[in-house]
């Protein structure tokens, strides 16, 4: 396995050499990969600007429907790395809110169960070690959010929680 990365991006694309040629394959990248790339690139100040630039653009339109409108991207991006003085690109700050709006939706299931309280003042989940086996038995995605519940759960919210079907609505991207 190989890694690239350019000078001018701080991404990092993993490659899986063909068996057939020396053509490279991209390879997606996996949970573990994701979450050290967002703990390297994506500081807790740096996140939360890029939270308040979506939802600046949430509230003059441009996501209906939970989708950003044609050229959004752009203006999202330069108006992040501009505040950020990052060179974040589109793709990254794509795949970032899409990891995002994932841990939400993850959190939110996870603070529905009647079991589980969650204080937003320590940002923390409650429950006795027999709810989180119960929860942990549901999702093992629970996992993560143990020691620490999700930052800006209130600010996802905004953003996320008017454009997210649930129950009977959700379809699976899958």
């Amino acid at each position: 396995m190989e890694a690239s990365s350019s000078s001018s991006s701080t991404s990092l694309t993993l490659y899986r050499a063909s068996s057939s040629s020396s053509h490279h394959v991209p390879l997606l990248m996996d949970e573990r990969t994701a979450n050290a790339e967002d703990r390297k690139l994506w500081l807790i100040a740096v996140e939360k600007h890029f939270i308040e630039v979506l939802l600046e653009e949430d509230a003059k339109g441009n996501m209906p429907q939970g989708q950003f409108k044609t050229g959004t991207w752009t203006i999202v991006m330069n108006e992040f790395n501009k505040r950020t003085n990052k060179n974040y690109n589109k793709t990254q700050l794509t795949q970032k809110c899409q990891r995002m709006k994932g841990r939400h939706r993850t959190f939110s299931q996870l603070i529905e169960h009647t079991r589980l309280g969650w204080d937003p003042i320590s940002n923390t989940v409650t429950a006795s070690e027999e709810a989180w086996a119960a929860a942990f038995a549901v999702n093992h995605k629970f996992k993560e959010f143990k020691k620490k519940g999700l930052k800006y759960y209130d600010l996802l919210g905004r953003l996320f929680n008017s454009n997210i079907a649930k129950g009977f609505l959700q379809i699976s991207s899958t």
